[in-house]
């Protein structure tokens, strides 16, 4: 037979079939449940441009065992099994020849809208005269994509976590899987996808199933059900297509007040998303959600506007829960110092909840020290490396609305070591010293370092 549509040589059959994988059959019957996909990965091979009978050998293997865990429904549609076959077929070739890395597996969609907003700067530039170049490197993924002239990478078939399991951890869970596929728009039926999915795939269903979805998604922003920031960029920005498009009645200006007065309505009742505090999460919304881009480009004013509200919103969200989280906080200084340090700094378990937060600021200076002070002894120390951790150099410009405040903490400080006495006097006076003069001794350079450069 002639597998994945290439020649049937007597050295490549040698190759795919030594002593690697003695049962020939086996991966024959495996490919062969693909019908026609199985052959258009030959032409992905062959547009891989890699000479490795090797790797041509596993990746046969590997698609023997990705089909042996679809279901029949899955064999028998053949668009879906075109799409994810080829899909499969580029990653893994890219990923055992070298050409793509982990990192090259997270955020794809994000990936790719970064790296056209980019572009689309650099020729704005050029147009206005400007030479300003944008310093954006291009994505390995981008240019990888370049030589697939079949399949697109940022394909959300296979989201970015299935990759991860194949290719990275070697493994092939049916129970992932399914789960993938089933929300796909090959195998999920309409009423399974968020409306904004059925929408911005609309060349791939009729008009009244695109329709109802703008009905249902329309149902679903009058009964605050939209919360996620990511569907909620999605929901908008393609409302505002529609009106570019003449498609709603709404004007482009009236659909961008829509989504500000819809966000400050989830934030008046509680349902907007926090702004996240963890540090690798702050772009997680920025250029894609749920493995598509969003419906614009980096110089769309109205998306600028969206997402700018949309920030500015969850921070205050966040803001608003930190009078309870403060006095957690302070409670932690006396019955769990530790617990304390792995909140707002970065310990050996990773960056704490509010280690890039500028949450310690909202408690008054007297009442944090008074708090540290009035803390077991023993707790001192921790409380102490948690400070020193927190505004260390890596961490100094995210906690910048901070340093006022540290400052303010060092001047109570020493207005406690002047009343006190003894051995009570030297303990505030070293853990003033040691605790928080460093910090405020940074804080004044980093200003004479930034004065001298004016």
């Amino acid at each position: 037979m002639s597998l994945f549509g290439l020649e049937n040589k007597p050295d490549i059959q040698a190759a795919i079939y030594g002593e690697m994988h003695p049962t020939q059959a086996k991966i024959e019957s495996g490919i062969a449940k693909t019908g026609e996909a199985g052959k258009n990965a030959g032409g992905v091979f062959s547009q891989s441009q890699v000479h490795s009978l090797r790797i041509l050998r596993h990746v046969i293997a590997d698609i023997s065992r990705l089909v042996s865990i679809l279901d029949p429904v899955h064999l028998k549609d053949t668009q879906a099994m075109s799409d994810l076959i080829s899909l499969f077929c580029a990653f893994d070739i890219e990923m055992r020849n070298g050409g793509l890395s982990e990192e090259c597996l997270n955020n794809r969609a994000g990936a790719q809208q970064k790296w056209e907003f980019s572009e689309e700067e650099k020729k704005i530039n050029h147009s206005n005269g400007s030479d300003k170049e944008t310093t954006l490197e291009k994505p390995k993924l981008v240019s990888i994509n370049e030589k697939y002239s079949s399949v697109d990478m940022k394909n959300p078939l296979l989201k970015d976590e299935l990759l991860n399991q194949f290719f990275v951890e070697g493994r092939y869970d049916q129970k992932t899987l399914k789960s993938c596929l089933g929300n796909s728009v090959f195998f999920a039926t309409a009423e399974q996808l968020p409306p904004w999915k059925i929408i911005i795939n609309f060349d791939k269903f009729d008009d009244e199933t695109v329709q109802s979805a703008v009905e249902r998604m329309n149902s679903d922003l009058e009964d605050f059900k939209i919360t996620n920031p990511g569907e909620i960029i999605h929901t908008f920005m393609l409302k505002i297509m529609m009106a570019k498009n003449a498609i709603s009645k709404n004007s482009i200006a009236t659909e961008v007040q829509n989504a500000k007065q819809y966000i400050d309505d989830l934030l008046n009742q509680d349902l907007l998303w926090l702004a996240t505090t963890i540090y690798s999460e702050r772009y997680e919304f920025d250029t894609s959600y749920g493995g598509y881009g969003y419906w614009t480009d980096k110089q769309n004013d109205e998306f600028k506007q969206i997402m700018e509200h949309l920030e500015q919103a969850r921070g205050k969200a966040l803001e608003n829960t930190f009078p309870k989280e403060t006095e957690r906080l302070l409670a932690l200084m006396h019955k769990d110092s530790e617990a304390f340090m792995d909140e707002v700094s970065q310990t050996y378990n990773g960056n704490g909840k509010y280690a890039g937060t500028a949450i310690l600021s909202s408690i008054a200076p007297k009442t944090f020290v008074k708090a540290w002070l009035s803390a077991p002894k023993e707790n001192w120390s921790d409380i102490q490396v948690a400070l020193k951790n927190r505004y260390q150099s890596a961490n100094f410009e995210n906690l910048k609305s901070e340093q006022n405040w540290v400052i303010e903490v060092g001047k109570v400080f020493q207005q406690n070591v002047s009343k006190a006495k003894g051995f009570s006097a030297l303990r505030i006076r070293r853990a003033y010293e040691f605790g928080v003069k460093p910090i405020i001794d940074a804080i004044e350079d980093a200003k004479r370092t930034a004065s001298g450069q004016q």
